[in-house]
């Protein structure tokens, strides 16, 4: 056996995975290929905000559950913010989120229950709020370069701010927050400020890798904030496996779905022709 290549799959991909007539031939290729299937909470979350689409959901955790012995679950976003922040390595221990999400790819016989009522209507004015927010960092005055430091540095000031707080399903990061003294909106920024060199110019940062992604996308939208989380993972694996535009035009490591095929030799047979 190879050295395994980890793929990380954006959620329009996965979408298009499930409806592939003989996924089922797609994914042994890929095991065979020694091609990992990785995934995140941001997919799984993208997956079920469209709550009012059963049968699409539906059809998409069936395909990961028949794909689950070729399947990595990538650590929590909170995982990744409290590693960085504490200096320390990622633990191989599953976030909370994340063993709900196992036991449920793991068990055909469980489903997601999720009541988006009140989160829909925190995602709706959270991305609004980025969205105007990379509008306005955008209009950097006196400055003609596409991706200017500054730029990239309020954007990824804005991300280390939200998620230091909060973890992407609005949960309050209690312990972590109580470990480095945090109590406010205030005293996030405080802290921020003064891990500056560390926190938001740092390559490696977590928060700087939504930053750049905010910033290098040619319009702010509804799905800016979900694109910016998806890129927290990109130093995880071998390749990002997107059609996003934003992804593969600008990512030395990204490859298009029928890139993807290609290397495995298949042709696709849809089972909706309009996929």
């Amino acid at each position: 056996m190879g050295e395994k290549i980890l793929l990380y799959f954006d959620t329009c991909v996965l979408n298009k995975l499930a409806y592939i007539q003989n996924y089922d031939y797609v994914l042994e290729k890929f095991k065979k290929s020694n091609y990992v299937i990785c995934i995140s909470e941001v997919n799984i979350l993208e997956i079920l905000r469209d709550i009012n689409d059963k049968p699409n959901i539906d059809k998409i955790i069936t395909m990961l559950q028949d794909a689950n012995d070729n399947l990595y679950l990538l650590p929590s976003i909170s995982l990744i913010v409290e590693s960085f922040i504490k200096r320390e390595e990622i633990s191989t221990e599953n976030s909370y989120m994340n063993k709900l999400i196992m036991e449920v790819l793991n068990n055909k016989d469980l489903v997601f229950k999720y009541d988006n009522t009140n989160n829909l209507n925190n995602y709706k004015k959270l991305y609004k709020f980025i969205r105007n927010s990379i509008k306005e960092i955008k209009k950097c005055e006196g400055c003609n370069e596409e991706f200017c430091t500054n730029r990239i540095d309020i954007a990824t000031k804005l991300f280390a701010t939200i998620l230091i707080r909060y973890d992407i399903f609005f949960n309050e990061n209690v312990n972590l927050m109580k470990e480095i003294g945090i109590n406010s909106n205030k005293a996030i920024v405080e802290y921020i400020n003064e891990n500056f060199n560390y926190l938001i110019e740092n390559k490696m940062s977590p928060f700087r890798n939504m930053g750049r992604m905010a910033i290098l996308q040619k319009e702010s939208n509804n799905g800016t904030f979900n694109d910016c989380l998806h890129s927290a993972y990109f130093d995880f694996v071998d390749y990002i496996i997107s059609d996003d535009k934003h992804f593969n035009l600008n990512l030395r490591n990204c490859l298009t779905f029928g890139e993807l095929m290609k290397t495995i030799n298949i042709e696709i047979e849809w089972q909706n022709e309009e996929l």
